[in-house]
This record gives structure tokens, sequence and C-alpha cells, in this order.
């Protein structure tokens, strides 16, 4: 029988069909390959890596992934976990969701597993360099043992081209100086390629990062970032190449380049730059919120960025940090209210200085110009010595408030208007050059003026508008003095004068004496008209005061002002004047004046003098005493003891009116008309609290009195009086 042959047609289609089939049969015949010794591979690897290592890995599962990285194969391993040791009932260093490890096609068909990819998707991973400046990370993956290289290959091969990371926190916490960098990686590549003599290296991708300093994250917070970065590094040389790259903070792009040394003392020389036609690069930087509010702004202007590092890097040894900074021909528009400032320019720089250290760390902003639509604004300020600021500051201002107002769109200040000028001359730097301009114009002597005139605002959720702020202030000689101070609010008015020496030994914290005056006056003070605002949060004051004097003098060091450890700044407090009458007390407070000592542990009373007028005499009172432990009454929690002591004298006590308030008299009838004479009382009180009042003791030391109307005289009084547990107890 004569045998029929198939059309050519099929059999062509009959070779490619054994053609397509003949790459996917190897494909599962490989895939079952790895699948079937995926286990083995990986426990051995994990084995391996244990044995080696202080620390331990350890994963939930693993399978495989083919079509993950296709053609390549995966392994997928699940929630991978990372110990600093090999105790594993800590918290972990590293929680990885998914690492994927890629092996080559053809190298797995020749019988070897090289790696080809790492790609980490998801988890987290907290670095800490404790305070001795080891890292978590080190101490795990230190060697404890010869490393099993030959056994390793026999399990892998590190051929690694591209690593590829997802969604993986990363935070690293500095102990040593309390900070802390908290980086999400969005989505990042790396790509390497190795010769003989280089290795070329790419990253690219996205990320987030905030930085912590004391809890503090006003500089860096939640940051976006891009990278676009190539390197090339020399083996033979170790010389690390960077090539010009790109690094974008939030949408800002800046230009990277430059080379790091290390071999010998390693050595760094990086150079960064940026150019904007607006200040979006400056906005970068900035908090969220307050890059937020600065989207009410129109802007524009010539702005540059260069900065440089460079140095010597290691060994307590800091590189040279220099940044260079500026802007030419800006403006900013408020787009709602139209108000702009105009000609706005500066150039400003920062330096690490020679000693690469924040004593010799110096920042500047210089040749500062901007004009408002009516008035200008002027100014150089340099500030050295981060550790103990000097600073060199030259200012000049003059403009009007009702623009500012409408500029800034201040909601808190409403009905704001006024001119203000403010001139600054201060000088702590004796060597400036950076500019040769002098901006603010003063008087022989005259170190800063500061005038406002008419200033007139309204606070929200306040009744009651600020009216006719006028002062005028001067610094001389580091010597402080506001003059002419006087405002209206609502029904009260007040005048003020202060006086302060030395103010700039305050924010260098030395301990350099300090004197504070200030001279106060006013016709009537309407304390229930002033404090009536919000009763939920405060309760009305009902009381007022007309013809009030008050001249007080603090005597102290500059330091104590800024030691937060004082419940109160340690000196001494001088009432050298004080006089006024109240709405409610018809007695009138005559030249009153008393002298208070505060140290750690006391308030010491040395005197309390001073007149009660009327219109049937005068009272005249002499007081000395102590608060002993006073800093226990300034604790949220309050436990302990505290002791007043007490010296009452007083030659002569008219009661007429002296016991009435409000129309309250709170003296039996029988001796309003009273009048005492050779009043003396002298003793002490013992408070205790434990969270709540506990008890109190009162010993009279001394006393005696005379009276006028109903004859009686006590001579030698003394005895105890003490209350504890709802009963009260009396002793000689």
């Amino acid at each position: 029988m004569t045998k029929v042959k198939k059309p050519w047609w099929k059999r062509l289609l009959k070779f490619f069909a054994w053609l397509m089939l003949i790459p996917i049969i190897i494909v599962i015949v490989v895939i079952a390959l790895v699948y079937y010794n995926q286990d083995s591979l990986v426990q051995k690897g994990l084995a391996s890596v244990n044995e080696s290592f202080a620390g331990h890995i350890k994963l939930k599962d693993s399978h495989i992934s083919p079509f993950h990285d296709f053609p390549n194969v995966s392994i997928d391993l699940e929630d991978v976990e990372v110990y600093e040791s090999k105790t594993t009932n800590t918290k972990p260093i590293a929680h990885i969701k998914d690492v994927y490890l890629d092996f080559d096609l053809r190298k797995i068909i020749e019988g070897k597993y090289r790696i080809n990819m790492l790609e980490i998707i998801g988890g987290e991973m907290q670095i800490i360099q404790d305070t001795t400046g080891k890292l978590n990370l080190m101490n795990a993956f230190e060697s404890v043992g010869p490393v099993d290289t030959a056994g390793s290959n026999e399990v892998f091969r590190m051929g690694l081209k591209k690593i590829k990371i997802k969604n993986l926190d990363v935070k690293y916490v500095d102990e040593t100086q309390n900070k802390t960098f908290d980086t999400y990686l969005d989505d990042i590549n790396a790509k390497f390629s190795t010769g003989r003599k280089r290795l070329r290296a790419s990253v690219d991708g996205e990320f987030h990062m905030t930085f912590i300093k004391d809890k503090d994250t006003s500089f860096i917070k939640n940051k976006k970032f891009d990278i676009d970065a190539a390197i090339v590094f020399d083996k033979k040389r170790e010389i690390l190449d960077i090539k010009p790259s790109k690094l974008l903070l939030e949408g800002v792009s800046f230009a990277m380049k430059g080379f790091m040394i290390f071999k010998g003392s390693p050595y760094m020389n990086l150079q960064f730059n940026g150019e904007k036609s607006d200040f979006d690069m400056l906005f970068a930087f900035l908090p969220a919120d307050l890059a937020g509010y600065m989207q009410k702004y129109k802007n524009a202007g010539s702005l540059y960025f260069d900065a440089s590092i460079k140095g010597i890097v290691g060994n307590d040894r800091q590189p040279e940090i220099r940044a260079d900074f500026g802007c030419k021909n800006g403006y900013f528009t408020n787009i709602k209210s139209k108000k702009t400032l105009d000609q706005l320019s500066f150039r400003g720089y920062f330096t690490n200085g020679i000693e690469r250290k924040p004593s010799t760390f110096e920042v500047g902003l210089v040749d500062m110009y901007a004009f408002p639509e009516q008035g200008e604004v002027m100014a150089n300020v340099i500030m050295r010595n981060f550790d103990d600021p000097n600073i060199n500051m030259d200012v000049s201002t003059d403009f009007d408030l009702q623009f500012l107002a409408k500029f800034l769109q201040l909601q808190q200040l409403q009905n704001l208007s006024g001119q203000v000028s403010l001139k600054v001359h201060y000088d702590e730097l004796v060597d400036v050059n950076a500019t040769s301009k002098t901006f603010a114009k003063l008087k022989q002597g005259i170190d800063s003026e500061l005038k406002i005139r008419n200033l007139t605002f309204k606070m929200p959720k306040y009744p009651h508008t600020v009216k006719n702020l006028n002062l005028d202030a001067y610094m001389k000689e580091k010597n402080v003095y506001v003059e002419n101070c006087s405002v209206n609010i609502g029904k009260s008015d007040l005048k003020m004068s202060v006086g302060v020496t030395n103010l700039p030994a305050i924010f260098h914290k030395e301990g350099t004496p300090l004197d504070l005056h200030i001279v106060m006056a006013s016709k009537n003070l309407d304390f229930k008209e002033l404090t009536t605002f919000d009763t939920t949060k405060l309760k009305p004051i009902d009381e007022a005061i007309t013809n009030f004097q008050g001249v007080f003098t603090f005597k102290t060091r500059a330091k104590n002002f800024t030691d937060t450890n004082m419940a109160l700044p340690h000196g001494e407090f001088l009432i050298d004047k004080l006089c006024g009458q109240l709405k409610h007390y018809s007695r009138r407070l005559e030249d009153l004046k008393a002298d208070v000592i505060i140290n750690e542990s006391s308030l010491k009373l040395l005197a309390l003098k001073g007149k009660l007028g009327g219109k049937k005499g005068k009272s005249y009172l002499d007081i000395k005493g102590e608060l002993k432990n006073y800093p226990m009454w300034f604790k949220k929690n309050i436990k302990g003891s505290s002791e007043i002591v007490f010296d009452i004298a007083c030659d002569t006590l008219k009661f007429g009116r002296t016991f009435v308030y409000k129309n309250v008299d709170y003296i039996p009838d029988a001796y309003r008309r009273e009048t005492l004479s050779g009043l003396k009382l002298k003793g002490n009180a013992k408070i205790v609290y434990d969270s709540v009042f506990k008890s109190m003791e009162l010993v009279i030391e001394e006393g005696g009195v005379k009276s006028k109307i109903h004859p009686m005289k006590l001579e030698n009084l003394a005895g105890t009086i003490k209350y504890s547990d709802n009963r009260i107890r009396l002793r000689k």
C-alpha cells in the first residue's frame, strides 16, 4: 500500500511545534528541578549563614515563584527575620515580608545556582547604634568562626546584578547623639556590573525621610526624595567616582558629583548645586504645614545653591562643609490680597569652621533687601558658635503694619494699623567682613532702636481693641531701655518703662549679674473688663484699681532665666513702691515696699512695710517671713512638707473698713470701731501634703496686742494648734 505523504505545510507546522515545545519543556524541567531542590538549597544556605555569624536568621516558609522575574526563576523567602544574637525571643532587627532570590535560568541548566537579583518587598528594619558606637546589624553579622566558603559555593553563587527594594521602613537610631533617621524606601532599584579593574553601579528610585533630633522633627519631616545616581569604583586605587547625578527633594532638583578615596585615610570631595526661578528650592526644606502656608503666595526670583563637602573622614575627623545660597530680583505676591513684597535679594552661607564642630559653625544672611509697598527692609545677620551663639546683626526696617496684615493675611490680628521702625546694630563679632554695608544709622553710643507709633489691633475672641500702643526702645552697651510705653485697652490704660542690664548674657547663659527695673502707672485698670472674654477658660476677676503706681526691681544672674531646673529664678525681688485704690476695698495701699530673697529652697521675706490709708487715719504694717520648700507647690503632684515662718508687727491697726470687702464686713458689730496697738505675732505653720492635704501645725512662739475701746491686753501669747484627720488639737 502506497504511503500517503503529509502535505509539506503540516510537516513544517509539526517541526515548529516541537521547536516551540523544547524551551517550554526545558523551562518546566528547570522549574521542577528548582522546586525539587529549593527546600534543600534554602536550608543549606540558611544553616551556613547561621553557623558563620553571631546573629540568627529564620524564615516562615519558602516557595518557587516561576513568573516573578521571568525568564529567571525566583525563590520567595517569606517572613524573614534577622536577630542580633542566637536568642530569638527578642525583637528582631529586621522583619521582611518577602525576599526574592532570582536565579539565572541558563546557569541552572548548567547545574549552577547563581543569584542574579535580590528583591526585598515589605517589612521594617531598625538599626541601632548604642552609646559605645556599635551597630546591632554589625553585631548580628560578626563572624564567629571560619566561613564555609566552599560549602556556600556549593549551595549558591552570588552574581548580583540588581537589587530591588519596595515598601521597606528602615529606621536608624543613633543613641550617642539622640538622633533618628526614619526612611521609608518606596521603590529603589540598583544595578551592578563588575570587571577586573572597576565596579559600576547605579541607583534610582524614591523614598521618604524624617529626621528626629531630641524628639524634634521640624527640619525634615516626611520629605519625599527621588534619586538618580551612578558610581564607578576603581578596585586598585580604591576610589569611588560619583558621576553627575540628580537628587530631587519634594520635586526640586539638586545636581551632585564628586569622589571618595578609601585607601589610607578616607577622603571625600562632593559638590551639590541647584538653580531655580522661584522659591520652591527653599520651600522644599520647610515643614509640611509651613510649606503649605506659602502656597498662598505667587513668587519668583533667581535662586542658586552651591555646597561642598571636602576632607578626611573618620578617626574623629570631620570634613569641611560649605554652602552658599542666594536670591536676586525676587518677589512675593499674596494671591488673595494682591499685596507684594518686591525687589527681594540676599546671599547666605554656612560653614562648619576650622575645627568642624558646633563651636566653629557659622551661618550668615547678608545684603538682604526687600521693599513692601510702603517702607523698606534691609539686613545683615551673622551667627557663630552654635554651642554659645555670638551674633552680628545690622537691621533697618520701616513699614506700615496695615500692609503687613494684608500681606500675611493675619487672621489672628484684625484691624491692624500703625507704624514700626526698627534699627539694630548689634555686634558680638569683632572681625566680621562679610559685607561693608551698614544699614542701621543710629545716634552715637546707641546699638539698637525700636519705635512703634499708634499700633492698633483686635484679637479674635477678645472683645476689646488694643489701641494706640506707643513705645521707644533702645539698646546701649548691651543694656535695654523701654521708654514712653503706653497703651489703651477698653477703659483701661497703662504706662510703663523697663530697663534690663546686660541682656545678651541671658542668651549666653552666663553667670554675670543682671538687673530688671519696671516702672508702671495707670489711671484705671479694670481687671473684670480685661479678663471677660472666655468664661469657660478664665473666670473674670471682679476688681479694678485706680491711680496705680508700681516700681519693681529684680536682681539676679543672667543664667537663672534659662535654667529650667529652677522653680523660680533665684535672686532678690524688690517692690520699691506700690500704691493704688481697689474698687471693692475702701482702704488705699500707700507706699508699700517689700524685699524678697529667692534661693533653691526658700522664699525669704526680709521686709514688707506699708500703710493702709483711709478717712479715719492710717495703719502701718511691718511683716517678715519665709516660705520653706516652695518648689513643692510648683509640682503637678504635690508631696512633702512646707513651712511658713512669719513675724508680723503693727503699731496701729484701725478696724473701720479694714476688714470690709465688697461691702461685706467680716468683723462683729461690737468691734468695727476698734483700734489695736502694739500688735505682734511670731511663729510658724507646717503644712503636709501627700497628693492631697494631710495636716497643718500652727505654732505661736510670741504674741501680744492691746485694744483701745474694749479694755483688753494680751501678752506672752504662745501655743500649738494642729489639724489632721478632721480633728483640732491644742497644746501649750
